[in-house]
């Protein structure tokens, strides 16, 4: 079991599927969203056509991030620091998985992130995503550490 993000970047990624492949290991990235009762429930209908042609979607998710341990100091948490994968645009990308998982693969992906909160972090608090797929699906995506 890989934790999510699997990498911040493309480097290495082929080496390491070349090792899994090589032991004949079975690998898995953390994204659990897919195991959620509900998004099975949506993931079935959109399979079966139920809900018919999907025109719009979007996908929010905002949390305050000194409430996620609440007896640990959020600043000495991996979230909070760059050096430790910590970054809301690389911690919090459940959202993008279940609408790859929903849509299929986006061919084009823009976004801002920003550190706009007075939280002490030395990375990205906020990001506002917008993917187009390649079904022709634009979907808006925000997810902060801040709400």
């Amino acid at each position: 079991m890989i934790e999510k993000p699997l990498s911040h970047a493309l480097e290495g990624i082929a080496e390491l599927k070349e090792a899994r492949d090589r032991r004949k290991l079975v690998a898995l990235v953390g994204c659990n969203m897919k195991v959620h009762l509900a998004l099975r429930a949506v993931k079935r209908a959109l399979d079966d056509t139920a809900v018919g042609r999907v025109r719009a979607v979007e996908a929010h998710c905002g949390s305050y991030l000194p409430d996620w341990r609440p007896h640990r100091d959020y600043r000495a948490s991996y979230n909070s620091r760059e050096t430790q994968g910590g970054g809301v645009d690389l911690d919090m990308i459940h959202e993008l998985d279940y609408l790859y998982w929903f849509f299929g693969e986006a061919r084009a992906v823009t976004a801002f992130v920003d550190h706009r909160s007075p939280l002490d972090l030395d990375c990205e608090d906020v990001a506002d995503i917008l993917l187009r797929f390649e079904c022709g699906l634009v979907a808006p995506v925000d997810v902060d550490y801040v709400q």
